[in-house]
């Protein structure tokens, strides 16, 4: 799928990931093109998997020729393909990635080989066929179902632009189709599940994601507000709850991994503005929740500003 490091350069820039391949190193760039040439484990089990991928998303169709690209997508994102292969497999090259660069340098190549196979597989489930991802125009964006997927959030907000800005900085944090890069590592930086806030409402508000785990997900909520305020929650844009906070008080609110992994978590705060009139201006926060075969867990630490 990859047969040289120009054609991934051309893939990635194609695909919006413009700074990582910028900043991958040769010395990654020469492990690149010799990892999918040379008969190692590591070159053994890309294209082993490359293989995987066509023939797992043939297999949907010939079961089920009136499969939509919908049923089919759910379907990979819930195949041990998914799940376990690209995230076991691209680990599997971390050994050799390290030796020829730094640690930071390897994590970085690793993302962005699991990123490749995610944009390959969206790529065989909206063609029938992949181009390697080297043909990916406006028609064909690699994440253009994520922006579907949010745009009942978009269609809600009152200030588009701000929306748009605030999706648009998580794509590129989270960088493409997640359900495609294997379960996510423990992490309490905003990266690890591409949390980002606008404005101020969410200011200083952080996470911690662990993979195995009792699956929970909590929510913390700390106001240093002024005014009692309300906070909706949506997942995958559909509002699932409102959780009410005092001025300069907490609140909690709990869910699973279950009802809320493979989705976005979407928070806005309605606070009373001009003449006591209700508003969601002043802010939103927005992050992706994995899914975890073993359990996961994550908690949210909101903190409610004045603005």
């Amino acid at each position: 799928i990859i047969s040289s490091w120009a054609r991934f350069q051309a893939f990635i820039k194609g695909a919006n990931f413009t700074e990582a391949a910028e900043e991958i190193t040769e010395g990654e760039i020469a492990s690149l093109e010799t990892a999918m040439e040379q008969n190692s484990s590591c070159a053994g089990d890309l294209k082993s998997l490359t293989d995987r991928v066509w023939m797992t998303v043939n297999e949907y169709r010939e079961d089920n020729p009136a499969i939509t690209d919908d049923e089919l997508r759910l379907k990979i994102s819930e195949s041990d393909l998914v799940l376990y292969d690209v995230a076991t497999i691209t680990n599997n090259c971390m050994q050799q990635l390290i030796s020829e660069s730094s640690i930071e340098t390897a994590y970085k190549t690793r993302e962005a080989l699991r990123k490749t196979f995610g944009v390959i597989i969206n790529d065989l489930i909206k063609s029938g066929k992949s181009d390697n991802g080297t043909s990916l125009d406006e028609k064909a964006a690699a994440y253009k179902w994520i922006d579907t997927g949010l745009s009942t959030i978009s269609a809600s907000m009152i200030d588009p632009t701000d929306i748009a800005t605030l999706l648009s900085e998580y794509i590129q944090t989270i960088c493409g189709p997640t359900q495609f890069m294997g379960e996510i590592d423990d992490g309490t930086q905003d990266a690890t599940l591409g949390l980002n806030t606008l404005q101020r409402a969410f200011k200083g508000s952080s996470s911690s994601w662990i993979r195995v785990g009792d699956g929970k997900v909590i929510i913390r909520f700390t106001s240093s507000d002024t005014k009692d305020v309300t906070v909706n929650i949506k997942s995958g844009g559909d509002k699932i709850a409102q959780v009410k906070v005092k001025a300069g008080g907490t609140a909690q609110w709990k869910s699973t991994v279950k009802k809320l992994g493979g989705k976005t978590l979407y928070l806005d705060r309605w606070r009373p503005g001009f003449l006591g009139l209700p508003g969601t201006g002043g802010g939103s926060l927005v992050l992706w929740v994995p899914r975890a075969s073993q359990g996961g867990h994550l908690e949210l630490k909101v903190k409610l500003n004045v603005s």
